[in-house]
């Protein structure tokens, strides 16, 4: 399928770190941003995307008013 936009449960699909105004835009009107988005496999430079992605969910919620943002890892991570 393709995209689905609007809310209510609808679906968004963009690249976060190639298009950060899609992400901000995603996030209005949004209580929180809750980032599961991550590299689990790689070499440490492939492994630092996390870091980048996490700091792309932070600024879509500074761009967008929105108050918090949890970045979840999982044991994937710890090898």
């Amino acid at each position: 399928g393709g995209d689905r936009g609007g809310r209510g449960g609808g679906w968004l699909r963009f690249a976060p770190l190639d298009d950060p105004r899609a992400f901000a835009k995603a996030a209005e009107g949004a209580r929180a941003i809750l980032n599961l988005a991550g590299v689990v496999r790689g070499d440490g430079a492939a492994l630092a995307a996390n870091t980048t992605l996490a700091r792309a969910a932070v600024g879509a919620a500074r761009a967008s008013g929105v108050p918090r943002v949890l970045v979840a890892s999982s044991a994937a991570v710890y090898g």
